[in-house]
Formats: C-alpha cells, sequence, structure tokens
C-alpha cells in the first residue's frame, strides 16, 4: 500500500463525517511534503469529545492534548448499533457488516446453538495489518478487539485475550508470550472477586466463555 493510500485510509477512519471532507483533502496532500513513513492509530472505545473535552480542560489527558494541538480533530460518525466487535471490525477492514461477518457480541453455533466469544476466525476479510503484511510492511497491533486466536503477521500481534493465560495464540510470534505474562495485571481479577466473590484461581479454570462473561459483567 502507498504512503498516500495508507494516509487516506485513516483519515477516513478518523474522519468519518461531512464537516471534514476540505480537512482530508488537505491533509492528504502530506504525501507531497516529507510524511512520515509510520502510522500510530491509538483507540479509545467508547469514547466522545464530550467526555474528553472536560477532562483536557481540566488538565487531564494532557498527552491527548497536545496531540489536537498540533492537529486536527472532528466527531466522528459512526454505525448503530455501536456494539464494540462490529464497529472495531469494520474500521480494520473497511467493510460493512455483512461483508466481514461480525454482525454481534457473540458467536453461534448454527447446528448446536452454543454461544461462543467472537474470533479472529469470524472474520472473513482481512483487515488492514493483514493487507499491510502481505506487501511486506511491518505492523504491531496490540489489543485490538476481535483478533483472538492471534494471526501470523510481518511483526507482532498481541490479542484482546492476551492475558487469559488460559488460551493458546495469545500472541504473534509466540516468543511475545514471555514478554505479556511478565507484564500481565491482575486488578481486573481483584475487581471480579469484590463483585462476583469469583477469586483468580476459580476464574482461572473457568471456560473461556465464562471468563469471557465475567469481564462483559466488569464492564
Amino acid at each position: 500500500m502507498s504512503r498516500k493510500l495508507l494516509i487516506l485510509f485513516f483519515l477516513i477512519v478518523l474522519f468519518g463525517c461531512d464537516q471534514a471532507v476540505e480537512r482530508q483533502d488537505e491533509m492528504v496532500m502530506m504525501e507531497e511534503r516529507d510524511a512520515p513513513n509510520k502510522v500510530l492509530v491509538i483507540g479509545y472505545d467508547g469514547a466522545t469529545w464530550e467526555m474528553f473535552g472536560p477532562a483536557m480542560d481540566s488538565g487531564f489527558m494532557p498527552n491527548l492534548k497536545s496531540f489536537i494541538a498540533r492537529g486536527v480533530r472532528a466527531p466522528l460518525q459512526t454505525m448503530k448499533p455501536t456494539i464494540t466487535p462490529i464497529i472495531w471490525t469494520t474500521i480494520a477492514t473497511g467493510k460493512l457488516p455483512e461483508e466481514h461477518g461480525v454482525q454481534a457480541v457473540v458467536a453461534k453455533d448454527p447446528e448446536t446453538g452454543k454461544i461462543s466469544p467472537l474470533t479472529s476466525e469470524s472474520i472473513r476479510v482481512k483487515p488492514v495489518w493483514e493487507i499491510l503484511s502481505d506487501r511486506g510492511e511491518d505492523v504491531t497491533v496490540v489489543r485490538w478487539p476481535v483478533t483472538w486466536p492471534a494471526r501470523e503477521v510481518n511483526g507482532e500481534l498481541v490479542s484482546d485475550f492476551a492475558f487469559q493465560d488460559s488460551r493458546s495464540r495469545r500472541v504473534w510470534p509466540e516468543s511475545l508470550e514471555a514478554l505479556v505474562n511478565a507484564r500481565q495485571v491482575h486488578s481486573r481479577l481483584k475487581d471480579i472477586q469484590s463483585l462476583t466473590g469469583v477469586d483468580a484461581e476459580t476464574y482461572r479454570n473457568l471456560d473461556p466463555l465464562w471468563q469471557w462473561k465475567l469481564m462483559v459483567l466488569l464492564r
């Protein structure tokens, strides 16, 4: 993917509203200047400028405020319903839900009716990082929704279930597992215990579906 197309892709993601069209055209011209060779996308699930604005004005989130001061911002026109797996997969693939295959919060087996968490195998098309990998570009993906089990990429991928050590294929390459385990944070397990009485050892022995349900309940 050329630098110009890559910049355009992320502009579409970040400025998905008509009011920003002129600004998009202006920034796409960055390709004619000294555009950087790297693109960093940071995502906040469920966040809005109504939340960030007061926080930045009160002195919180100084780094985000610095980014905005040196760039542009705009409201994002999203899809309905605003369900995390659907929205984030749409952003990653540039396809509508009926095309990429993620259309709910969970996956349901059509024969048995069994409910299970969505996985990367639920996605029918390639996300942008796999497209870039195929073109020889280096990529790093950290905790993007619906990325477990981790697929092979030209770089590193830490899946959304990376910190659930009962699962296999949490990261790519496998050598990252030791790094992830060393930085594992158990504060969420303490929150789950306070809320439900399920302690850390019991949680680790649960079926992955019930682990996922408890995390959803905590959120």
